[in-house]
């Protein structure tokens, strides 16, 4: 499984039910993939990943779907078209067995498969903290959106996530949307809507300081 560290989630409770029918409705029909979690979008943007779902998958007990289409920071107007057609966000939480993850990027990077193969051979032997840094010294780097997912969209699954608020932090803006989605304007300066700072005195949820300072996530 795969959590980004910049994200913002809540609750976090149904994050990990989420999870759970994920993993269950894997089992349950069978199936053996990488099925990507994805959020109800608060609107059309052009900074995230979007994901279409196609058809559900038979026998299982949750909703999970194929995926249609990937499409991973599309134009703006292209974000209105997909979020028009259904379209769903990526969170990029994936879930699913680590080699349906390593067989799907062995279709475009076979290179980057095989030294992930000679790693488990050489962690088998017991040498592999020898050689891991020669090992994933040899991978050229790729950008898992663009030249995996998007392009081996039919190999995938997709699974909403119910009753949660994610957002990609990336922007003031993107924090200040999820406060007043969630409620909490209250708590913080009315600087807050200019994107500039958010008050330390009247911040409680998170610690939020000038952009020149580092977030601290404290308890509600």
């Amino acid at each position: 499984m795969s959590l980004p560290t910049d994200h913002f989630i809540f609750p976090e409770r149904e994050l990990r039910r989420s999870v759970a029918r994920a993993f269950s409705a894997l089992q349950e029909a069978g199936e053996e993939s990488v099925v990507l979690l994805a959020a109800r979008p608060a609107g059309a943007r052009s900074g995230v990943g979007w994901i279409l779902p196609g058809a559900p998958v038979p026998r299982s007990p949750s909703p999970l779907h194929r995926v249609a289409r990937f499409v991973e920071k599309p134009p703006l107007e292209a974000a209105e078209a997909l979020l028009a057609e259904g379209a769903l966000w990526n969170t990029f939480i994936m879930a699913g067995k680590a080699r349906a993850m390593h067989r799907l990027i062995g279709k475009r990077y076979p290179g980057a498969a095989g030294e992930v193969s000679l790693y488990l051979a050489l962690r088998r032997e017991g040498a592999w903290k020898r050689e891991l840094d020669r090992v994933f010294g040899r991978i050229e780097p790729f950008n898992l959106s663009t030249q995996v997912l998007e392009r081996e969209a039919d190999s995938l699954l997709m699974a909403p996530l119910g009753g949660v608020e994610w957002s990609d932090w990336g922007t003031p803006q993107g924090v200040w949307e999820s406060l007043l989605s969630l409620g909490w304007r209250h708590k913080f300066s009315a600087r807050s809507a200019a994107g500039n700072a958010l008050s330390r005195q009247t911040c409680r949820f998170p610690r939020c300081v000038s952009q020149r300072e580092v977030w601290e996530g404290v308890s509600p």
